[in-house]
């Protein structure tokens, strides 16, 4: 298990002081569970972990774990090596905090090529392979296998193809400004009905 360089350190403790790492809303949970994008600069669509954050942790506040440890934070890193090399994938383990921080790299290319599907994707793999990488003295095999079912099941939920970039805020703004067309011109929640064979309205996150 790698520990922290000390430049990573730094940018720990300088993400911790600005309260980036940690949420309020967390704050007394039993296990708190974190989604937070390293990133160079000018990066796109980081909202999608908020997003998945919130979800996953929606759901763990449903689920009992015997594990000693009482926070997870997770560091997708997504860095444009043409502005900063990238940090090594790391596994730390925090005793005054009885927590674990994970950060593995997304290649740049694939991030800012892929869709929001794609991105979503990468995200959520991102989240599986670093709890699968907590040892097993700090989260239990059945709390892994909780936690991994509740990513899929998130994921899997939410994945629903085209409908992501048709109801995404930006979706329709070009980097330049201009106005794209979207895919269909049908409703969104028409699109999500569609594809779980639901006739009720429903909105989704994105």
């Amino acid at each position: 298990m790698a520990a922290f360089s000390k430049r990573d350190q730094k940018i720990i403790d300088r993400l911790k002081a600005s309260g980036y790492v940690g949420n309020n809303v967390q704050g007394d949970a039993p296990l708190k569970f974190t989604v937070r994008p390293f990133t160079t600069v000018g990066t796109e669509s980081l909202d999608l972990a908020s997003w998945l954050e919130n979800e996953i942790f929606s759901a763990i506040n449903t689920v009992a774990f015997e594990s000693p440890i009482t926070g997870i934070a997770i560091f997708p890193t997504i860095f444009d090596s043409a502005i900063a090399p990238a940090p090594k994938d790391y596994l730390t383990y925090k005793k005054t905090e009885m927590s674990v921080f994970v950060g593995l790299n997304i290649s740049f290319s694939s991030w800012t090529s892929g869709s929001r599907e794609e991105k979503l994707s990468l995200l959520a793999n991102n989240i599986t392979q670093s709890i699968e990488r907590i040892p097993d003295k700090y989260l239990s095999s059945s709390d892994r296998k909780k936690l991994l079912e509740i990513v899929s099941q998130v994921h899997r939920r939410r994945s629903i193809g085209s409908c992501i970039d048709l109801v995404d805020k930006n979706a329709a703004v070009a980097r330049d400004g201009r106005k794209l067309r979207l895919r269909s011109q049908q409703p969104a929640h028409q699109c999500q009905r569609r594809q779980r064979g639901d006739s009720r309205p429903s909105l989704q996150p994105y």
